[in-house]
């Protein structure tokens, strides 16, 4: 998260100067989108946008300078980006591949030979950089599985509250600014949120490429994408702001700090990072603790089908786990926990089948347990003693 924030200030220094930097730190720290990530677990994707924000940043450069060096960079950025995060990469096409047909709409307007390299030199970098990694990765492509995400209307609250609502007509008064000026990163930053928004939401493009939903989720498409457009627009906006409202007034910089500080404050109580539907109590904490610390690293464990964040505590096997949408080969194992489900709805040992169980753990009456809290029982199980 921290090299996020530092590529967004190298990000607005390209752009225009350290002040647009200052700003575009402010926004993204602000808005907070990235520290949802954060919090969520979401590294491989904090990875994928900060090599994403590279890449613009040596798109920014090679169009104002035409260094051969920056087109390389950015090549190469691209192509670490796919391998961070496939979503991220989806998004950064979103925002790049259109770009390429309105950069004509900007202000400088680029030669074609510029735009050559942009269309199709960097791209042929980053694939050619990539190429051992891709041929790994096209076995796995070949679908075989039911589509495990759906795309919600709901993704649109996603695409504002995620990220603090207040960026948002920070955010559009930075549109009306640019568009007036012709800014072609401007007109980058709007076409990538509405590209986003059309893919996380309504599913234009998504009609187009329907594989991609196979393997990509809608709702990390509107969380993940717009944290770089609103960088940039964000940015803008609040340096516009600075310019026209709080220089020429010589407000003392300590007031204009309390400000930014509450805007932070504001931002954190409207953060949409999900609360977790099945919380985990203290007990189950100490229990699973317990496990990791006393049982073999081989044993496995029958934890209560609400219960799945069990095997993660614990570092053991375990019947019930996290959903993973694109698991493979998992008849069997869907096969045993429905089995087993009949246990939790009457817990008794002859209801325990094929599952080559070592303990039981979760709320459970009886006697002898051989860890005990609160409410939380952990009890071995062997076959060989029924």
């Amino acid at each position: 998260a921290f090299l996020n924030v530092w590529v967004a200030y190298d990000l607005g220094s390209e752009l225009r100067d350290k002040r647009l930097g200052r700003m575009m730190v402010l926004a993204m720290f602000g808005s907070l989108g990235i520290f949802g990530l954060l919090l969520e677990g979401h590294y491989t994707a904090l990875m994928g946008l900060l090599f994403a924000q590279a890449f613009v940043v040596y798109i920014v450069r090679y169009m104002q300078y035409r260094y051969r060096a920056d087109a390389l960079g950015a090549g190469l950025m691209l192509g670490a980006t796919a391998i961070a995060n496939p979503t991220i990469t989806l998004i950064v096409l979103l925002g790049f591949v259109p770009w390429l047909a309105t950069i004509w709409l900007g202000r400088p307007r680029p030669s074609w030979a510029s735009w050559g390299v942009l269309a199709l030199g960097i791209p042929a970098m980053a694939v050619l950089a990539i190429a051992p990694w891709l041929s790994d990765m096209v076995a796995l492509l070949d679908g075989g599985f039911p589509e495990p995400f759906e795309r919600s209307p709901d993704n649109l609250w996603v695409l504002f509250q995620n990220h603090g609502l207040w960026i948002v007509p920070v955010a559009l008064l930075a549109v009306w600014i640019g568009w007036q000026r012709r800014d072609p990163v401007v007109i980058l930053a709007v076409g990538w949120f509405l590209l986003v928004l059309d893919f996380s939401t309504t599913g234009g493009i998504a009609t187009l490429f329907p594989w991609l939903t196979q393997y990509l989720n809608p709702r990390d498409v509107a969380w993940y994408g717009p944290v770089i457009p609103y960088t940039i627009l964000g940015g803008m906006g609040l340096l516009w702001w600075w310019e026209t409202t709080v220089a020429p007034r010589n407000i003392p910089s300590q007031a204009v700090y309390v400000v930014c500080a509450g805007v932070v404050v504001l931002a954190l109580g409207m953060i949409a990072v999900d609360p977790v539907e099945d919380t985990v109590s203290e007990d189950e904490i100490a229990a699973w603790t317990w496990l990791e610390e006393n049982t073999a690293p081989d044993v496995r464990l029958l934890n209560a089908p609400d219960e799945v964040w069990a095997p993660v505590i614990a570092e053991r096997d375990a019947v019930y786990f996290p959903a993973l949408p694109l698991l493979r080969g998992s008849d069997n194992v869907v096969k045993v926990q429905t089995q087993l489900e009949a246990f939790w709805d009457n817990p008794s040992p002859d209801r325990i089948v094929e599952a080559d169980i070592g303990y039981i753990v979760g709320d459970l009456a009886g006697d002898d347990p051989v860890f005990e809290a609160g409410d939380v029982r952990v009890f071995r199980y062997s076959i060989d003693e029924e």
